[in-house]
């Protein structure tokens, strides 16, 4: 694993370590119909918890088990903040992770 995904990996290691933590993981798979949106962040069919634990993070890694290139940019960090404060939820943690996520991301 390349030192880039080796470093993702253990960020989404931190991140679901963090959602659990926080009781915002769900241990119940959701029906695969939920999974299909072309709305960015699945808006139209799961709250922000839920696009990161069954959208965001499997699509990550994948990347990187299988060593494919990442993303060019991501800006999830942002759309963290707007969620976490319209929900009154200390997110402060999963922010942050996500953001580190999103400056390894886009950094070359």
């Amino acid at each position: 694993m390349s030192q880039k995904h080796n470093q993702l990996k253990l960020l989404l290691d931190e991140l679901e370590v963090q959602l659990r933590d926080t009781d915002q993981w769900s241990n119940q798979p959701l029906p695969p119909e939920s999974l299909i949106s072309d709305q960015p962040f699945a808006i139209d069919k799961l709250n922000f918890n839920q696009w990161l634990q069954f959208l965001f993070m499997p699509r990550l890694l994948t990347l990187c088990i299988e060593q494919l290139d990442c993303p060019q940019a991501s800006s999830v960090a942002p759309m963290a903040e707007e969620f976490y404060a319209l929900y009154k939820v200390d997110g402060t943690k999963i922010i942050s992770i996500l953001a580190h996520i999103d400056h390894l991301i886009t950094s070359a």
